[in-house]
């Protein structure tokens, strides 16, 4: 199988990657040290690194070179590729038992299917209104309760979407996430898209101890020599 060529790993790469401090719980962010001169580099460190979280003392997460974050996502990708068919089956097991869509797809539809019908009497009511003299006490009691029933099945509706929505999105990423792991081959620094698909985050609880979450829901305790 031919490798998949990943661009170069820069400083805007590791954005797809979400960096987490293990203190705080906050954001890792790049910073540039000695910018002006042939010393410059960027790291990336706890963007409540000094004061915001704590004013004394700041966070005590280290701040990691680029390179020491390569290092780290290969060592994931290297245990990933160790234990690749369970966690295929894992991930399958997963996406079986939690990621279903029918039952949702159901109340979506019958949502739907409940708020159009008020809507259409929404404008019947209008329309009949518009035609005859009627009651108009009446009418606009009767059209308020329509429509207040109509916004809450709206509601109804939307939420049930969002949910369909959001499960759907769960299933491509560990639907890709599981191709993505069928085609790995030997873990490479350089090659950003293997990491990118199957790294969702990093948390940096010390040197020695960062916890690395995959898109398929499992978690990997590594950590860089002292």
């Amino acid at each position: 199988m031919a490798r998949r060529k990943g661009r170069k790993i820069g400083e805007a790469s590791f954005s797809a990657i979400r960096m987490i401090c293990g203190e705080c719980g906050g954001a890792y962010g790049s910073k540039v040290w000695h910018s002006n001169t042939k010393y410059r580099r960027v790291i990336w460190r706890c963007n409540s690194k000094y004061g915001e979280y704590n004013e004394k003392t700041g966070c005590s997460t280290p701040h990691l070179t680029e390179d020491e974050i390569k290092t780290l996502c290969v060592k994931a990708l290297a245990l990933i590729q160790e234990e690749r068919e369970e966690i295929i089956a894992n991930t399958r097991t997963l996406m079986e038992s939690i990621y279903q869509t029918e039952e949702l797809e159901k109340e979506v539809a019958e949502r739907e299917e409940r708020m159009n019908r008020t809507g259409g009497l929404l404008n019947q009511a209008i329309a009949q209104n518009m035609r005859a003299a009627i009651d108009q006490e009446a009418y606009r009691q009767e059209f308020e309760r329509m429509e207040k029933e109509y916004e809450e099945q709206k509601e109804q509706f939307e939420s049930a979407s969002a949910r369909l929505q959001e499960v759907k999105s769960n299933l491509m990423v560990m639907e890709g996430f599981v191709e993505r792991l069928k085609e790995m081959e030997n873990p490479d620094a350089s090659n950003e898209e293997m990491w990118a698909s199957l790294i969702d985050s990093m948390t940096i609880n010390s040197r020695t101890d960062v916890v690395i979450a995959l898109k398929g829901g499992m978690e990997i305790r590594t950590g860089l020599e002292r």
